[in-house]
């Protein structure tokens, strides 16, 4: 196996975790365990760290293209938005509703265009 394949696999794997463990946090309600509170962050963490390791790498590659710029930077933003939107609603007792919502709803809308950068860092 080509290590992109192996990398590719181990950002699905990591995304199976990350959602799963936030299912599973979700429904603990506070106060989240250490354990799996920080599995989450750190596999998130993790992941978000060779995807932009890919990216690099396809930047020094070649020229990326508009697209694929684009396409990278609203996965950052969206990223970022998951990664602050997370920070306070693990660390407030009552977080805002619409930071709850954003961290409900990020992910999914970050699926399509994670994919779309791990697919164009790849080739």
């Amino acid at each position: 196996m080509s290590s992109s394949l192996l990398q590719t696999l181990g950002l699905v794997l990591a995304a199976v975790v990350v959602f799963g463990s936030g299912v599973v946090l979700t429904r603990s309600g506070k106060p989240y365990g250490s354990a799996l509170l920080n599995l989450h962050k750190l596999i998130d963490l993790a992941a978000i760290v060779v995807v932009g390791v890919k990216v690099y790498q396809a930047a020094q590659a070649g020229e990326p293209s508009a697209l694929e710029w684009g396409v990278t930077a609203l996965t950052a933003a969206l990223f970022v938005a998951l990664l602050a939107s997370g920070g306070v609603a693990s660390g407030a007792q009552a977080p805002p509703k619409w930071v709850l919502w954003v961290h409900r709803v990020a992910p999914w809308v970050a699926l399509v265009p994670a994919a779309v950068t791990v697919y164009l860092t790849a080739t």
